[in-house]
């Protein structure tokens, strides 16, 4: 092969192989979607979590229903960008505040709304709260050493503390043989809540219901501006919602919000 046909192979050859891995790309990308969507795969953490799969018209995809620390527990996967699956595991028990702790490997960043104006850095995780007092102890009385050992076998993670549930993301597709090592830490995280107990929500069934007038994403009270879901009428700040991107009522499921002035 000359000197002058060299280039021209070597760059098919390249673009060639580039449109051959796009493709392929997109195309696993799609099939996981398909695939998240369906729920496959569900079954399997099903019996390691003794629950049961179910599919109801309020929620996009299939989702696991069991028990931990005596409290209805939810298992359900989506896609976070492109082809990248976060498996969730949501269990129904409330505490005092917000709190979220992001591994520092994880592919999110911590979240920033108006409302989380404290950012208080942890070497194990970055956590932005609510409540900086409450966060600290929260963080002593146990996190912290939940926080460790998510991220010896998880890097990618992320814990959520909120007035309504707790929620474990594992940044990848969980496998049932890794079921039996989270279920401990769900356990440790209810306990927690007992230590710090939840005000102003109560879970009826499936929903969870807002009282005294508090927010259902923050628990604090609305002396700023407050919007209301269309679908259920439940208020929430409206920084809250621009946050949470719906409705923090378990169940509703609404996206679209009206200001609280037009009852």
């Amino acid at each position: 092969m000359n000197g002058s046909s060299f280039a021209p192979t070597f760059w098919a050859i390249f673009f060639g192989s580039f449109v051959a891995f796009v493709f392929f790309a997109l195309s696993r990308g799609a099939r996981t979607r398909d695939e998240i969507r369906r729920g496959v795969g569900l079954a399997d953490l099903a019996r390691a979590l003794q629950g049961s799969v179910f599919s109801v018209a309020s929620y996009p995809t299939p989702f696991v229903l069991f028990r931990t620390a005596g409290a209805q527990s939810y298992l359900y996967q989506w896609i976070l960008r492109g082809r990248d699956v976060v498996t969730t595991l949501e269990g129904r028990i409330g505490f005092p505040s917000f709190l979220e702790a992001t591994a520092p490997s994880s592919r999110r960043l911590p979240s920033r709304f108006p409302r989380l104006r404290v950012l208080l850095s942890a070497e194990e995780a970055d956590v932005v709260t609510l409540d900086l007092e409450w966060a600290k102890q929260v963080l002593d009385a146990g996190l912290r050493d939940i926080l460790w050992t998510l991220r010896e076998r998880h890097p990618q993670a992320r814990i959520t503390l909120a007035t309504d549930r707790y929620a474990i993301e594992i940044e990848d597709r969980l496998l049932a043989c890794e079921i039996p090592a989270l279920l401990p830490l769900m356990d440790r995280l209810a306990l927690l809540s007992r230590t710090t107990p939840s005000a102003g929500v109560k879970i009826l069934g499936d929903v969870a219901i807002a009282d005294h007038g508090r927010c259902p994403v923050c628990n604090q009270s609305f002396a700023t501006s407050q919007v209301q879901c269309r679908r259920c009428r439940a208020p929430h700040h409206a920084d809250c919602w621009a946050y949470l991107g719906r409705c923090a009522i378990f169940g509703c499921r609404g996206a679209i919000a009206i200001s609280a002035s037009r009852r």
